[in-house]
């Protein structure tokens, strides 16, 4: 069962959630770029994902264009406690600014980084599959 696209604003952050009850893992879109402002309604999403015990997570990047590394540094951290709990947080179709931007910091050898929410969605499948029961 899928629920359908939910409009969350946290703080200044405006996405877009969608729960795939399935495959157990939580697409988020974000809706415009990671700005400073919107860093407390990021931490608070990872927050009550992790409340709900969500800790399979797919962010949707297509439409950012910038984040910080304060952006950054809270999604390493909230990688950290979802892969605690057998989760990960992968990143799916991010634009050229963004791409440049995880290579500048060699994040994309520590990050999974997908072309579309379909490849995240499919790797985490795979994943499931692979792991013992």
């Amino acid at each position: 069962m899928v629920e359908e696209n939910k409009l969350l604003e946290i703080e200044d952050l405006i996405a877009y959630r969608k729960v795939l009850e399935e495959e157990q893992v939580v697409c988020i879109r974000f809706n415009s770029s990671l700005k400073q402002g919107n860093l407390p309604g990021l931490r608070g999403l990872f927050l009550r994902e992790f409340q709900e015990e969500h800790y399979r997570i797919v962010l949707d990047m297509k439409l950012v264009e910038l984040l910080t590394s304060a952006h950054l540094g809270l999604i390493w951290s909230q990688k950290r406690e979802a892969v605690k709990h057998g989760g990960d947080i992968y990143f799916a179709a991010p634009g050229k600014l963004v791409m440049e931007a995880f290579e500048a910091i060699s994040l994309t050898s520590m990050m999974k980084i997908f072309d579309s929410v379909e490849d995240a969605l499919a790797a985490f499948a795979q994943e499931s599959e692979d792991s013992p029961s």
